[in-house]
């Protein structure tokens, strides 16, 4: 958060949007799924990136009642520039570690992660099938 402090983005939000830019086609259920959060709070958070002007919802054009939740251009710049503080935090987080014990860290980490995720109050749903 310090690193990002100065964009006015939280965790969160920065979640939401770089999973928006890597993935096609979610509607908030599909994109909480995707997060990990419940859908009210994705709900709230799609609110404020949409107020800020960074993601919209646009009509499904197979069913019409279903709302895609797409990144703008201003989204993606937004992304842009907080790709070196994103970086910076990344290295900050892993720098108690050697490469070798950070490598080692997120192994561990990816592995805790998949054991405990169903069990979670909103599971992360890597993909679609």
């Amino acid at each position: 958060m310090e690193e990002s402090a100065e964009f006015n983005v939280t965790t969160t939000q920065y979640g939401v949007l770089v999973i928006l830019r890597a993935c096609e086609n979610l509607d908030q259920i599909g994109l909480s799924k995707k997060v990990g959060l419940d859908r009210s709070t994705t709900g709230l958070v799609v609110k404020r990136l949409e107020s800020e002007g960074l993601v919209v919802r646009v009509e499904d054009r197979a069913d019409r009642r279903r709302k895609v939740i797409v990144l703008t251009g201003k989204g993606e710049r937004k992304l842009e520039n907080l790709r070196d503080a994103a970086r910076v935090a990344r290295e900050r987080a892993l720098s108690a570690f050697s490469p070798e014990e950070g490598a080692e860290f997120l192994r561990l980490l990816e592995t805790f992660v998949g054991t405990f995720n169903e069990v979670t109050r909103a599971p992360i749903v890597l993909d679609d099938d």
